[in-house]
């Protein structure tokens, strides 16, 4: 995958795995995830293969039904499934609707819940790019570490606080990075006194212990209610100083649009668990690829990045934001919108860009 900051695509090779050795290279064991977090979709079928619900009249006159709502929607010819019985009809005309969505750009499965009959629903998924969009803290602690703040600061921790309520997990909390970094503590902490070099372990040690200080003390400031008023108010207080960033100034204007625009939304929200089949220790979680983490130019980071890269490079199938349109009722028009989305990725990538420059 490739960071906000580099390129880093996937590579077949795996890297250092261990922060206590430089040459070294150990197997990366595979995590067992936490069970499903959302729980959005109740059952789903890709396509039935057989599988005969005790009620499969009414299950096939739902599926036909949405199918139709479907063809109207996009003016596509409803598929002739005459000669066939069930499943074996909702297979043929599955497969072709799948062929018709994948032109307009679109997934399509067929699901149901508390909701909603078993129905076809179309699938618009946000692209990542293979990202990694992972914001370092280590500038802006420092910032806060200054006797005299000046309002930029402000800025910072505002924006921060704003990424961490809209659902950007915290690498002292528990989640993926998190327990990346207490892998490499624990690969530290293993070493054989013989296999590395005694100052370079301490380096390491004192790098690993101001990192979890660091994020002790920053977690709480981040928990406090985010309030778009507050950054406004410390966004006219920037304008006025004479040290103001035009760059800087743009991000709190866009994160305030953002929040003017979308004032609940957190991107957890667009995540569905459900859309595949796939085991849960094959999967890409949101907190795998999106994530605070404490620096990018630390002892760590290009282990830290072999690590990640290595373990996902595995996986088979990523989790990403999704809009899902539901045709168990006729639909007037198109209703997928991903602006949300594509403003939220965007703001970060231009927040890690200016920090790397503080990094």
């Amino acid at each position: 995958m490739q960071t906000t900051r580099k390129i880093r695509r996937l590579r077949k090779n795996t890297g250092q795995a261990a922060g206590c050795s430089r040459s070294k290279k150990q197997q990366v064991a595979l995590r067992t995830r936490r069970v499903n977090r959302n729980g959005f979709l109740n059952h789903l079928f890709k396509p039935f293969y057989g599988v005969i619900e005790a009620n499969w009249q009414k299950t096939e006159r739902e599926f036909f039904n949405s199918l139709s709502n479907l063809c109207l929607l996009y003016g596509w010819k409803v598929p002739d499934t005459s000669h066939l019985r069930f499943p074996q009809n909702i297979m043929h005309a599955y497969k072709q609707i799948e062929e018709a969505c994948n032109k307009q750009q679109l997934d399509c499965i067929i699901a149901k819940d508390k909701k909603h009959g078993t129905c076809i629903v179309t699938v618009k998924k946000y692209n990542t790019g293979q990202s990694l969009f992972y914001i370092p803290v280590r500038p802006v602690y420092l910032m806060l570490q200054k006797q005299n703040r000046n309002p930029e600061t402000a800025i910072w921790l505002l924006l921060f606080r704003y990424l961490y309520h809209a659902g950007v997990p915290f690498y002292r909390e528990q989640c993926y990075i998190g327990s990346t970094y207490d892998t490499l503590q624990n690969s530290i902490d293993d070493c054989d006194e013989d296999e590395v070099d005694s100052e370079y372990r301490k380096i390491q040690q004192e790098e690993m212990d101001s990192m979890n200080k660091a994020g002790g003390n920053m977690l709480p400031l981040l928990k406090k209610r985010f309030n778009a008023r507050s950054l406004a108010h410390a966004l006219q207080q920037y304008s006025q100083s004479p040290d103001s960033n035009a760059a800087i100034a743009i991000l709190a204007e866009e994160c305030l649009r953002l929040c003017k625009d979308y004032p609940r939304r957190r991107i957890t929200g667009s995540i569905v668990e459900g859309v595949t089949e796939t085991a849960s220790h094959e999967r890409i979680y949101l907190d795998c690829y999106l994530s605070f983490y404490w620096s990018g130019n630390d002892c760590f980071y290009d282990t830290l990045m072999e690590w990640v890269n290595s373990e996902l490079m595995e996986m088979c199938y990523q989790d990403e934001p999704a809009s899902l349109q539901w045709f168990d009722t006729p639909q007037e028009k198109e209703q997928h919108n991903l602006d949300f989305e594509e403003r939220f990725f965007a703001l970060i990538e231009k927040i890690t860009e200016q920090l790397y420059k503080y990094d």
